[in-house]
């Protein structure tokens, strides 16, 4: 928790998974090998690419949103008070999430975007921090360990 100028913000990174980093890792460097010209750039892209996904993801609510931040560049962010409901999500679409154990948020009708797919490392303190800002969202998260989970490594 960050107390700035009276405000407080609280700021989760993101979960980091080992199959995220393997299909990542396999994808560019499969990739890279079929080109035949500039294969070594689009390699060092990759790597480029996956460091930043892995190390610098963050969600930060405050004021009412919640922002998505890779580094110190904003991405987004969305309105807590137009989340209408929470479900864990095990899926491959294209996400701010360096893990495919998702949270699933989906959005009131008219929100520019109907649902978004997050991966907040402490799941249920994250929720919790919703819930205190908006609490009518409807919440179906297991708090439980799942077959997924290897030594607390998750997909």
């Amino acid at each position: 928790m960050v107390v700035a100028q009276g405000k407080v913000k609280k700021v989760f990174r993101s979960r980091i998974s080992v199959l995220t980093i393997v299909c990542l890792s396999a994808f560019f460097l499969l990739t890279s090998l079929m080109l035949e010209e500039h294969h070594g750039f689009f390699l060092l892209g990759g790597l480029v690419f996956i460091i930043l996904l892995l190390g610098g993801v963050r969600y930060i609510i405050k004021d009412g949103k919640i922002y998505e931040k890779v580094w110190f560049i904003p991405t987004g962010s969305l309105i807590i008070a137009n989340i209408i409901s929470i479900k864990r999500a095990y899926n491959t679409l294209p996400a701010g999430a360096a893990s495919f154990k998702r949270l699933h948020l989906t959005m009131d009708f008219g929100c520019r975007y109907p649902f978004v797919f997050i991966s907040p490392v402490r799941e249920q303190e994250f929720i919790m921090e919703l819930t205190t800002v908006n609490p009518k969202i409807l919440v179906d998260v297991p708090d439980q360990k799942e077959w997924r989970n290897i030594h607390d490594w998750n997909i």
